[in-house]
């Protein structure tokens, strides 16, 4: 779908290749752009491809391997998930080039959000994001975290979700959704990304404590009936 001066949000992450953001600086997102994500797994990826590896296959690490993961400050499961995230990301790409070639790619798309989905991705994303207002013109594919597939996913699951993911339901939590953008932004504003953290977990918060009164509401219900 073609916007044009449309205001959306993007959590930047400055530290991937020094790329620190300036108000009114203005971008062009074409297919020489990478993905922030994406770049910062591959990154990873190419920095531990050993350690991954052995990961993954059961080999037993060495003690410079050992010390690896101890100074990473990461659990043996989280630095599997990067090879896990790279295969997904493949699979899904795969899909996108074979049955809808003319949406936006993961790997050189700026990934957006409207205001509504801000408190989603706030938990969904390090702490070293920065939030950024932005004016996009160009092109947009609206789609949903729901449908990346999960490593707990089985085969079948994964495949029925990189379907969905590329021809999302109308039906769906929008709560959740992600933008996939190709095409020139201009950044207006540098947001207070603590800020609206805090609104977000004082949301989750006062969402916990009123499930919280609706199940023992049930319970005394239930125990008065």
């Amino acid at each position: 779908m073609q916007v044009f001066n449309k205001t959306l949000y993007h959590f930047h992450k400055p530290y991937i290749n020094g790329n620190d953001w300036q108000v009114n600086d203005e971008i062009v997102i074409d297919e020489n752009y990478n993905s922030e994500f994406i770049t910062d797994c591959l990154e990873f990826y190419k920095d531990y491809r050993e350690l991954i590896e052995s990961l993954v296959t059961n080999k037993e690490l060495s003690i410079p391997m050992l010390k690896k993961v101890h100074d990473l400050g990461l659990s043996i499961s989280d630095i599997k998930n990067v090879l896990w995230i790279i295969k997904r990301e493949e699979a899904l790409e795969k899909h996108r080039l074979e049955y809808h070639s003319d949406l936006p790619s993961r790997y050189h798309s700026l990934w957006l959000c409207d205001i509504p989905q801000i408190e989603h991705w706030i938990f969904q994303l390090d702490d070293n994001s920065e939030l950024y207002k932005l004016s996009v013109t160009g092109n947009i594919f609206v789609t949903n975290d729901e449908y990346i597939p999960s490593s707990d996913n089985g085969e079948t699951e994964v495949q029925e979700n990189i379907v969905r993911y590329w021809n999302p339901n109308i039906i769906r939590d929008t709560s959740k959704d992600e933008i996939l953008f190709r095409g020139r932004i201009k950044i207006l504003e540098k947001l207070d990304t603590e800020k609206y953290r805090r609104i977000a977990m004082e949301t989750l918060l006062e969402n916990v404590i009123l499930s919280d009164q609706i199940d023992f509401g049930k319970e005394k219900s239930l125990i008065l009936n």
